[in-house]
């Protein structure tokens, strides 16, 4: 993220691990950044930092910050709106937040073909998202991270694809999160189903065939999605074009047979037609 005292915290790792065993290990660079006890409290540790700077935020722009982890690949003023307001983030101080927390570099902006778009750096993220856990608001703010991205791919496809596939393209990381939340024991499977539903098409026209197969066969084999009813026989389709494009046509061909059961019992004439 280069940010000094990681990268020489980082450095100083290299008398025992080597640089490609350091980079596997940064998804808990909180353990592995730690550094000399006789420098100043804020600079012995990669968290001391970290704590030294979420200590002088006020209340609002810490619990935003939190809620800011659940975004993959950055976000826009109206997604953190709509996911991260509540007590004692009121929506319309949510761009001011937003302001304050950049000041202070806490998160990152930039503008593209004028839309502006925000993200955090990996570390702050991290150490947001623990505080989050802490604050027991994980799941309400994950629940509203998949609702959000679930209307946004739903209304792709009744759009113009070219621009909205561009659009969904922007937005993937925050799918393959929602999607892994959605995946995970005890989130919402159905809910799972019917984003990767929105997203086959996408993911077919745009290269991502085995990536949206593995999706919608990880959603579909999960204890809830087996009971999905509508949903379920949606994404069966979806994976079965996958795997017809794929060359596993025995898989495909189960795959359709299962959907267009369920499609059957529920009188579903399109859904047959399919």
């Amino acid at each position: 993220d280069g940010i000094p005292l990681a990268i020489e915290l980082a450095a100083a790792r290299v008398r025992t691990l080597s640089v490609e065993e350091i980079d596997g290990r940064l998804d808990q660079r909180f353990r592995l950044l730690t550094g000399s006890r006789t420098a100043l409290p804020r600079q012995q540790t990669l968290r001391s930092l970290i704590d030294w700077s979420y200590d002088l935020l006020h209340d609002p722009e810490k619990r935003l910050l939190q809620r800011l982890s659940v975004f993959a690949g950055g976000w826009t003023l109206a997604a953190a709106e709509e996911i991260c307001a509540g007590d004692p983030v009121a929506t319309g101080d949510v761009l001011d937040l937003l302001t304050s927390l950049a000041d202070k570099s806490l998160l990152v902006s930039d503008q593209r073909d004028g839309h502006t778009r925000y993200w955090l750096l990996e570390t702050v993220r991290q150490y947001a998202r623990d505080r989050l856990q802490e604050a027991g608001e994980e799941i309400r703010r994950r629940e509203r991270h998949l609702t959000h991205f679930l209307q946004f791919a739903e209304m792709a496809l009744d759009a113009d694809q070219r621009t909205w596939f561009d659009r969904l393209e922007t937005e993937h990381d925050n799918f393959r999160a929602a999607l892994a939340w959605s995946s995970s024991l005890g989130g919402d499977a159905e809910a799972g189903l019917r984003l990767a539903d929105a997203l086959w098409r996408f993911w077919g026209t745009r290269g991502f065939v085995a990536e949206g197969r593995d999706w919608l066969l990880r959603l579909l084999n999960t204890e809830r999605g087996k009971q999905c009813g509508t949903a379920r026989g949606n994404a069966l389709h979806g994976a079965a074009e996958f795997a017809r494009l794929l060359g596993d046509y025995s898989a495909a061909r189960k795959l359709n047979e299962e959907g267009l059961a369920i499609r059957q019992g529920e009188a579903d004439r399109r859904g047959v037609a399919a």
